[in-house]
């Protein structure tokens, strides 16, 4: 059940490669709050808010909402027709906002909880983006030095009578492996990453892998901030459209990315429903809400400003995700200049090396 409405069984539809991108959702949700509260009903609204979508797939979501609602779905009902496009919170907000007949306040609500999301995933994906390129860049350029450069150049050290340093012999040694064997190096990497990624989908795997991420130096505090600014925000959405707290926390398992989090959510939805203070359920485990976030939600809670206490630590965490990911760029370029300077300079002097050695002789 969806807020007493039956669920119907989506339907598959025809487009199902792709998903519905997070910025035509705000545009869907804002325009849509907009007409609504300019006295549009919700079917003329969804009509008049789906001539402005350029994007075919999503066009084709929303004129399929249209005419089930128009048939006497509840907005939330037509929406579970597309799980793909439409998640837990999303539906259940919207849901709840026409129970209480604050539709256009629901919204407006949940563009805001998407905005922000986007934002702070904009910043991680941002953040990430310069290291990766250069990560892979130097692993094409490494590869192709092992392959076509560093076996022209050694080849002249192979029969020299002269016994070659060690670390000329283990670049020669890599040079050959890839040389002879690179095809067989590449599948067993690709496979290796295949395994990993099938394993992490399992649940005590990944469960081990989220916990260790949350111990690591530097990016451990990363990933803390956050999440709990996604907990934060996410649940600020929920509880200010009057959705269960016990509710709340189920469809906050299911939005959280990291799966330490998630299981700890969940097990606290139990303690919720005989009675249990939310603060005193989060504070089982400091590691994921540190004493400052679990007394302002004890103090939020026990004031009646849990919206407001949820609003401010949502604020304040995404604030502190994004200062320590610019902090985390500016310390990861130089760092990742050194590793390119450290390789240059192993393969600069097991090349030279030899050489210097070879006119000495002489």
């Amino acid at each position: 059940m969806v807020g007493g409405h039956a669920k119907k069984a989506p339907r598959k539809h025809l487009l199902t490669l792709s998903k519905v991108k997070t910025v035509d959702k705000i545009f869907f949700v804002q325009n849509l709050s907009v007409l609504l509260r300019a006295g549009f009903s919700l079917s003329h609204g969804l009509r008049t808010v789906s001539q402005q979508i350029t994007q075919r797939r999503f066009h084709s979501v929303i004129e399929d909402i249209i005419v089930n609602v128009e048939s006497g779905e509840t907005f939330a009902s037509a929406l579970l027709r597309h799980p793909q496009d439409f998640d837990e919170l999303f539906i259940n907000m919207i849901d709840s906002g026409e129970i209480s007949g604050k539709l256009e306040l629901t919204l407006t609500a949940l563009a805001l909880q998407l905005k922000k999301s986007h934002a702070l995933f904009l910043k991680v994906r941002n953040a990430l983006a310069y290291p990766v390129v250069i990560l892979v860049a130097m692993v094409f350029i490494g590869t192709g030095m092992m392959i076509f450069v560093l076996p022209k150049i050694t080849d002249l050290y192979r029969d020299a009578s002269q016994e070659l340093p060690f670390i000329t012999k283990a670049v020669i040694w890599f040079s050959d492996a890839f040389v002879n064997y690179g095809g067989f190096i590449g599948i067993g990497a690709i496979l290796v990453i295949a395994i990993f990624m099938y394993s992490y989908r399992k649940t005590r795997l990944r469960y081990n892998i989220d916990a260790l991420l949350l111990r690591l130096p530097i990016f451990g505090n990363i990933f803390q901030e956050i999440n709990i600014a996604r907990f934060s925000r996410v649940f600020h959405s929920l509880i200010s459209t009057d959705i269960p707290i016990v509710k709340s926390f189920q469809i906050m398992a299911g939005t959280v990315g990291n799966y330490a989090y998630r299981k700890h959510l969940l097990a606290a939805v139990p303690q919720l429903e005989t009675g249990i203070a939310i603060g005193k359920t989060l504070s089982t485990n400091k590691h994921l809400f540190p004493s400052t976030v679990v007394e302002m939600i004890s103090v939020g809670e026990q004031s009646g400003a849990l919206d407001e206490m949820t609003a401010d630590l949502a604020e304040y965490y995404e604030q502190e995700a994004e200062s320590t990911l610019d902090g985390l760029s500016v310390l990861i370029e130089p760092l990742l200049m050194l590793i390119l300077g450290l390789g240059v300079g192993v393969i600069a002097v097991a090349v030279l090396w030899p050489m210097y050695r070879l006119v000495d002789v002489i």
